[in-house]
Parts: C-alpha cells; sequence; structure tokens
C-alpha cells in the first residue's frame, strides 16, 4: 500500500504515483463529455466516415 501525499491515507492505487483517486477527483474532476456528436454515416451500408476514413459499420445502429 502506498500513502497518498494529500490526505495520507493508504491506497493500492495512486494517480502519478501522488494522490489517491478520491483527491485527484476532487482536484481535477471528472470529465466531462461533449453536447452533441457529429456522426456521418452511409444510409445504405452503415459504415461512418471517421478521420477522413470510412469504417466498417460496428453492429445495429438502433443498439446505441
Amino acid at each position: 500500500m502506498q500513502q497518498c501525499v494529500r490526505c495520507g491515507r493508504e491506497a493500492d492505487v495512486l494517480v502519478d504515483g501522488r494522490v489517491c483517486v478520491n483527491c485527484y477527483l476532487e482536484l481535477y474532476g471528472f470529465g466531462s463529455a461533449p453536447q452533441s456528436l457529429r456522426i456521418v454515416m452511409c444510409p445504405r451500408c452503415g459504415s461512418y466516415l471517421y478521420q477522413g476514413r470510412w469504417m466498417p459499420s460496428a453492429g445495429d445502429i438502433s443498439e446505441a
């Protein structure tokens, strides 16, 4: 077990080797997702455009 440099608690895992997960989230918060995503899809085959390339469909879009 390692000790968090901020709160002093012992933890199995320290973020950046220094602080426990609770302290990290308290300091930096949890990331946020964008409000919306724009996805270009082929209406015929379901492939989608990713970084300038068409990628094969990963399955039924209605499951997303």
